[in-house]
């Protein structure tokens, strides 16, 4: 590959990871009638609803 197409490709590399920095896919997913499930920063089970709120899923200890 030439200079110029490895430095386009690194640029078009790093747009798309900015990018995704920045989605909200858990309500992106919900939007779409998909329940996602993520685990917080204190590793407790969470769902997001299609309007975007959140909820701790209670599970047993």
């Amino acid at each position: 590959m030439r200079p110029e197409g490895s430095a386009a490709l690194a640029a078009i590399a790093e747009a798309i990871a900015a990018q995704l920095d920045q989605i909200d896919y858990g309500r992106k997913l919900a939007e779409q009638g998909i329940t996602p499930v993520s685990l917080d920063e204190h590793g407790r089970m969470i769902e997001t609803r299609r309007d975007g709120t959140t909820t701790e899923i209670d599970t047993p200890r």
